[in-house]
């Protein structure tokens, strides 16, 4: 059992190191962008009212 165990949790952790690695790359190259972008909402927003 406990090997089994492994075999779900080990994957699952090199999943997870993936997925955290890729957002932080995500976040590097569009966080900005995002930024900018809340900057454009915020001013049509703004312009609408």
């Amino acid at each position: 059992m406990s090997s089994f165990g492994y075999g779900v949790v080990a994957p699952l952790i090199c999943l997870f190191s993936f997925l955290t690695e890729f957002l932080q790359q995500w976040n590097k190259g569009y966080g900005a962008g995002w930024e900018l972008a809340k900057d454009e909402l915020a001013t049509q927003d703004q312009q609408d009212g």
